[in-house]
C-alpha cells in the first residue's frame, strides 16, 4: 500500500520549545525501540502537547517558557479543586507540565542511547 505524500508532512508546533520537544518525541516513536507502554505514553503526550502548545503560544507570544519548579501530572491541574496547584497561573502549570514531559523524554532517550551503546545482550 502506498502512502500519500501528505502523510509524511509534519506540521510544526507554534512555540519553539514545545516544537523541539515534539520532534524528540516523534524521533523516539519512530525509532521502533520503545516498549509498548512508553510508545503509548509518548503518543498520548504528543497529542496533549499540541493542545498545550496552542494555549502557551497565544499566552507567551514567542517568549521562552517561564521557569518554574512545579511539575504537575496534568496540564490543566490548576483547575482541579483538590490539586495542590489549584489557582496557580495556567501558564506556569502548562510550562511545568512541558518540563515534566521533557524530563521523561530525556530519561527514555538516555535509556535507549545507553542500550544502543552497550548492546541489547548486555542490557540490565
Amino acid at each position: 500500500m502506498q502512502q500519500s505524500s501528505s502523510s509524511k508532512i509534519r506540521i510544526p508546533l507554534d512555540h519553539p520549545e514545545t516544537d523541539a520537544l515534539d520532534l524528540r518525541i516523534r524521533d523516539l516513536i519512530l525509532s521502533g525501540c520503545l516498549s509498548e507502554g512508553e510508545h503509548g505514553r509518548l503518543i498520548k503526550s504528543s497529542i496533549e502537547l499540541r493542545r498545550v502548545d496552542r494555549s502557551l503560544a497565544r499566552k507567551l507570544l514567542g517568549l521562552p517558557l517561564p521557569e518554574t519548579d512545579i511539575r504537575p501530572m496534568y496540564p490543566d491541574e490548576n483547575q482541579l479543586t483538590f490539586s495542590i496547584y489549584h489557582g496557580v497561573d495556567q501558564r506556569l502549570v502548562e510550562a511545568g507540565w512541558v518540563y515534566r514531559l521533557r524530563d521523561y523524554v530525556e530519561r527514555v532517550e538516555a535509556k535507549y542511547v545507553r542500550r544502543q551503546a552497550v548492546g541489547p545482550e548486555d542490557d540490565i
